[in-house]
């Protein structure tokens, strides 16, 4: 679990003066979790909150921080109240996320949420294929598939994975490093391994398998 900011990096508050309250247009990074604590920095202060639940008509029950007197709940003195809007509904309110309820008369607000929650990590594209229309980029053939660090083509669904890796036959694989694999249904996995057999496996290291050899 993150401790952390659940506010979005590049978010902003929009402030209604007819309403008088302020709408958030970004989900929150990781949804309010009825029960679980919550820090709430409003305007420099800290309060510690407890996300409740308030009843969003058909459609269930939603969370929510501060003073649920906002909503005819009970007056527990934060001065605020901060609704996330359901999925759902965003669409219908016009593209709000979250509605922010000033119960000090505030019109200007600077603003922080922090809880725990289960970060996702995204995985640097340099360490992933490049895909195009469901088959990868520079592969020969629809179906295959070919890391960014192998260095040859691929046969039909074919998949080489591993740096300087080629694996030209129908079917086949190479996977590791510096492999070579042009055998139909025929696999390499390890370093250094050459197939160029029919139904040729290799499994291990500098190990070759040519088109005489018995298939295995």
């Amino acid at each position: 679990m993150t401790e952390g900011s659940i506010l979005p990096a590049d978010y902003s508050l929009i402030y209604d003066e007819g309403q008088g309250v302020f709408y958030l247009a970004q989900p929150f990074v990781s949804k309010l979790v009825i029960g679980n604590a919550y820090t709430v920095v409003w305007n420099g202060t800290p309060y510690n909150c407890v996300a409740q639940g308030m009843s969003a008509g058909a459609d269930g029950v939603t969370a929510f921080l501060g003073n649920g007197a906002a909503s005819g709940g009970d007056n527990t003195g934060e001065p605020f109240c901060i609704v996330p809007v359901p999925d759902e509904q965003v669409d219908a309110a016009g593209g709000i996320c979250v509605m922010i309820m000033p119960l000090d008369g505030s019109s200007e607000l600077t603003l922080d949420i922090i809880g725990s929650y289960l970060a996702v990590h995204k995985i640097d594209e340099k360490y992933l294929p490049t895909f195009a229309n469901g088959n990868i980029l520079n592969g020969s053939a629809i179906g295959s598939i070919r890391s960014k660090y192998s260095s040859g083509e691929t046969g039909n669904h074919s998949v080489a994975l591993g740096e300087d890796c080629k694996a030209t036959g129908y079917a086949s694989s190479a996977l590791g490093g510096d492999s070579f694999v042009s055998g139909d249904h025929s696999h390499a996995i390890g370093f250094a391994n050459t197939v160029k057999q029919i139904w040729g496996i290799a499994i291990g290291n500098n190990l070759s398998i040519d088109e005489s050899a018995p298939w295995g």
